[in-house]
């Protein structure tokens, strides 16, 4: 799940989101990717069908994934599936079809290692695909997140452990990183 992460983390600085708005435009994604007749590999077909093979064969296999505008992503998804991604997410229509536009090269080179399509997702990736797993999973982040940037700050190495407990249990409890506490 690390580039997974990684790719959520540069979303949210990139778009200016929070970690839960990322992971939720990441839920979105996939779940456009499962419900795609085909999986995955009908998922790209839209794209090759849209004039976008090339960039789609940088993506499966590539060493650097091509990115892809908002209006290519568009054309080969819909604005239709674009709006119900950012509905979901709480975004306008421009920041979700952004951020899903920079986010996708990197999730399908995830999806897809050595070149090859899967028929289903990865079981280290369906976390990220149920909306109520992904903002636990969000809320999980964004604390770890919080206690690491407490501790860069120069927080005593005894007092570690206590400032994650209470934003775990904050995140497991609320269910949302909105609802942490940095200490």
């Amino acid at each position: 799940m690390g580039t997974l992460n990684t790719v959520l983390a540069d979303v949210g600085t990139q778009f200016g989101i929070s970690g839960s708005k990322s992971t939720a435009l990441l839920s979105g994604l996939l779940s456009m990717i499962t419900e795609t007749p085909g999986g995955i590999a009908g998922f790209l077909d839209r794209f090759r069908e849209a004039g976008l093979s090339e960039v789609v064969s940088s993506w499966v296999g590539g060493n650097t994934p091509h990115p892809i505008s908002n209006t290519a992503l568009e054309a080969a998804v819909g604005r239709d599936a674009i709006d119900r991604i950012a509905s979901k997410a709480g975004l306008s229509f421009a920041t979700a079809a952004s951020a899903v536009s920079y986010m996708l090269p990197w999730l399908i080179q995830r999806l897809t290692p050595g070149g090859l399509v899967p028929n289903r997702l990865p079981n280290d990736i369906l976390p990220y695909a149920s909306s109520a797993t992904a903002v636990v999973v969000a809320g999980t982040r964004e604390a770890a997140l919080a206690v690491e940037r407490r501790v860069k700050s120069g927080a005593p190495a005894w007092l570690w452990p206590l400032l994650a407990e209470p934003m775990r249990a904050g995140s497991a409890i609320a269910g949302s990183s909105s609802r942490c506490v940095e200490v």
